[in-house]
């Protein structure tokens, strides 16, 4: 059956194309490979001739995985349940003039933008972080001490000034919502560069420090016919799949080293990983897929000096790959 999309990307598993024939009018169906850049979160559930590193990482991965779209969903879900109608109705003349949404002509309301909308509720909830929280723990711990004979010094006497305006021009992203989405990314990603580079470490045998681009070279090294499935799997050739490692391994390294913000140096750094990746993948892969490659890691949004959030669909694609590189790995595994 087709294929419905969904919040965090393009659908992603095998499904139908229809076209509609120039001669005759009937529908024709094709089936077509698992998109890369598409949200398809599932890994093959171990059985019992699965190896034990491959149980370890299905756990490790699920971990991940529920975690992030828990704390994704209790956002969108409240917003559904109890703030969306709210705002539409208390911030109407602000939403229509920002044009985040239009008035129809039966003067029924069509939201625009409504990550835009989300992210008013978001501020409210920063907000009262901010004045209710923080400060009254603070006040809190006090009383508790005060009860046992102690006084908790210097913690109540500070200035403190947290203005999540400014916090949101230090980042890529348009509206708060966006910046919640790209923290759960970025937590989500290393997580995930994580285990697949503790899992290929084991592999290899290799301990200590190991430069991280190596090691998938390493690994198509050790199974010579991993690499192909891997190819086939995700419909993209060798020369995009080594640019793709990199690319990321770079991102991986401004997260640990420069947490997250694009520095010039990074930015050098980064332009020719950019570049090949995005030239190997218009070779063969995401431009068949319906998305351009360069719609990806966009210049615009690597701004100096900025933190870069994650976008969903380029976490999508490191997602996917991690997959069937590690599902194909098992495979290899099992038959070497």
């Amino acid at each position: 059956m087709p294929c419905m999309p969904n919040k965090r990307g393009t659908c992603g598993q095998w499904h139908e194309v229809r076209f509609r024939g120039d001669v005759r009018d009937h529908i024709l169906t094709k089936r077509i490979k698992p998109m890369i850049t598409g949200y398809l979160p599932l890994l093959k559930a171990p059985d019992d001739k699965s190896s034990d590193w491959y149980k370890e990482f299905h756990n490790l991965y699920y971990l991940s995985q529920l975690t992030n779209m828990l704390l994704l969903s209790y956002v969108d879900s409240f917003y559904e349940l109890y703030s969306k109608e709210a705002i539409l109705n208390e911030k109407h003349d602000y939403l229509v003039l920002n044009e985040i949404v239009t008035i129809g002509q039966d003067d029924t309301m069509v939201i625009v933008d409504e990550d835009e909308v989300k992210s008013i509720e978001v501020e409210d909830f920063l907000e009262d972080i901010i004045e209710n929280k923080f400060r009254a723990h603070a006040e809190m711990m006090s009383v508790h001490f005060a009860m046992i004979g102690l006084e908790l010094e210097g913690s109540l006497d500070k200035k403190t000034e947290v203005n999540i305006k400014d916090l949101l021009k230090s980042t890529n992203a348009k509206n708060w919502y966006g910046v919640v989405k790209g923290f759960l990314n970025i937590w989500e990603f290393l997580f995930l560069y994580s285990i697949i580079e503790t899992t290929v470490k084991k592999h290899l045998n290799l301990t200590g420090q190991v430069h991280e681009e190596n090691l998938l070279k390493l690994i198509f090294e050790k199974y010579p016919t991993l690499m192909a499935k891997v190819e086939e799997e995700i419909s993209v050739d060798s020369h995009a799949i080594t640019d793709l490692w990199v690319l990321y391994t770079g991102f991986r390294n401004i997260y640990s080293h420069s947490h997250g913000i694009i520095t010039k140096y990074a930015k050098s750094s980064l332009a020719g990983k950019l570049q090949n990746f995005k030239d190997s993948f218009n070779v063969k892969g995401i431009h068949n897929v319906l998305v351009e490659a360069d719609k990806l890691f966009q210049n615009d949004m690597l701004v100096k000096d900025k933190f870069y959030l994650l976008q969903d669909i380029e976490l999508n694609i490191f997602r996917n790959f991690i997959i069937a590189l590690v599902e194909n790995l098992e495979k290899v595994n099992i038959s070497s």
